[in-house]
Parts: structure tokens; C-alpha cells; sequence
């Protein structure tokens, strides 16, 4: 497996809203010291972990299925579509600095994001979109899933777990549709994570209104990047919501 390039990382001090200080790495993982492959992205068929400055992204690789779960990182421009072999694609066509991370989630134990150093911190948050396979089935629906229509949803929940064990939740809509507006994550959007508070780790879960015997229909993928950085002022903002 090719793996980051190591850096040294320092912390530096900022302040939240009520003025205390924040411990944070100097650092952002912006995944663009990860070594990718000849097809533009990280091979995971072994090993079970990679880093971008520091920050620890977790995965599995079923090698009788060939299949993978977990993170990878994506330097792919395709904005096509064909089936779950373009799970690597984007929808905006690029990262938002350069590579990005894809996440799918794994089946039992969640895989996480672990902290610098294992250091419980505050996640300032991270940019996220949805790939091409995400956005072909909201739009169009597939063999699996159902095309969105009033009152369709797919959630994102974003969990920490703090230095003793327990957990937060921070949620937000990956795709809603409204009335007669269909909305969904398209572009780099900010997702704010300081709500967690002070985390060690951090993974990912998703739920959504087209379900059957064996969870949700509608596929489940995350794109991310710059995870810790800072918002820009100038993308859109994910919108928090209520877990339904």
C-alpha cells in the first residue's frame, strides 16, 4: 500500500465562540501527500490504514470479493457515471484542493478517522460532496434505489467519540427533497463538526427514506477533504438538522 508521507506536526492555539482555547494541529488533512496509484487512486488491497498529516483514515479490503470499505483517496477529474466501478468519481469533478478522500462505510465496527497522536481536539469540519454514483441515483434511481421524490432523504451523521469513550452526534442532510425542490451536496460543501466538541476519533453513518430488508437503498458514499481545515467564507455550508 502506498502510503502518506510523514510530517512533523506541531499544535497551535485558537479560540471558540465562548473564547476558550482549542488545541489544533497545524496541519489539515488534505490528502495530497497520499501516494495514488496509476488509475489516480490509493490502493487498499492491503494493509488497513493510511494518513494525510498525521490524521489516521481506516479501511478493509475483502480480497475473495474484491471489494473495499472504509477510506480511500480519489484524485480522479471523471464526473461520469456507469456503475459502482466509478465509486471513485465526482460529482464536482475534483477535489476541493486536490485529492479527496471517499468513504463507504463498513459493515460492524465503523471505520474511523483517528486524531494526531491519538489527542482528543475540537474538528473544525471538513468539505464534503457526493460522488457520481450518489447523484445517478437520487436523480434517475437504479435496479437498488428509488429516484428522490417529494419527501426523499439521505443523512449524513458525523460521530466523535471523546477521550472516555462516550459519543456526539452532529447531522446533516446529504440530499432532501423539499416541496418541489430537489437539494443535495453537488459542490465542496463545509460541514461543521466543532458541535462534537474535544475527539479522538471521528467516523461516519448514514440514513436516509428508501430502505428495505437489508438498510438503506440509496448508496452510501462520502467524498471529503481538507478534514480540519478552516471554511473558506465563501462555499456553501451545510445545514444542520434534527436526526429523524
Amino acid at each position: 500500500v502506498a502510503l502518506a508521507t510523514a510530517v512533523a506536526f506541531t499544535f497551535t492555539a485558537c479560540s471558540d465562540d465562548d473564547g476558550n482555547n482549542i488545541e489544533q494541529p497545524s496541519y489539515d488533512a488534505n490528502f495530497d501527500d497520499v501516494v495514488l496509484g496509476g488509475d489516480s487512486v490509493l490502493s487498499i488491497t492491503s494493509g488497513s490504514s493510511f494518513t494525510s498529516h498525521g490524521y489516521t483514515f481506516h479501511y478493509t479490503y475483502n480480497a475473495q470479493y474484491q471489494s473495499w470499505s472504509g477510506f480511500t483517496v480519489s484524485g480522479k477529474k471523471d464526473t461520469s457515471f456507469k456503475d459502482y466501478t466509478t465509486d471513485k468519481n465526482s460529482c464536482v469533478g475534483h477535489g476541493f484542493n486536490g485529492n479527496f478522500a471517499v468513504y463507504y462505510p463498513t459493515w460492524g465496527t465503523p471505520s474511523t478517522i483517528d486524531m494526531p497522536g491519538n489527542t482528543p481536539i475540537t474538528v473544525r469540519g471538513f468539505y464534503g460532496a457526493v460522488n457520481t454514483y450518489v447523484q445517478n441515483s437520487i436523480l434517475n434511481g437504479d435496479g437498488y434505489s428509488k429516484k428522490f421524490t417529494q419527501g426523499s432523504w439521505l443523512r449524513l451523521d458525523c460521530i466523535g467519540i471523546k477521550a472516555d469513550g462516550t459519543q456526539d452526534t452532529v447531522s446533516y442532510y446529504l440530499a432532501e427533497y423539499l416541496g418541489k425542490q430537489l437539494n443535495y451536496v453537488r459542490d465542496w460543501t463545509w460541514f461543521d463538526l466543532t458541535p462534537l466538541g474535544d475527539v479522538k476519533q471521528v467516523y461516519f453513518a448514514f440514513d436516509g427514506s428508501d430502505k428495505g430488508a437489508y438498510g438503506l437503498n440509496t448508496p452510501t458514499y462520502l467524498l471529503l477533504d481538507e478534514f480540519n481545515g478552516l471554511y473558506d467564507n465563501k462555499h456553501a455550508v451545510a445545514t444542520r438538522v434534527t436526526r429523524k
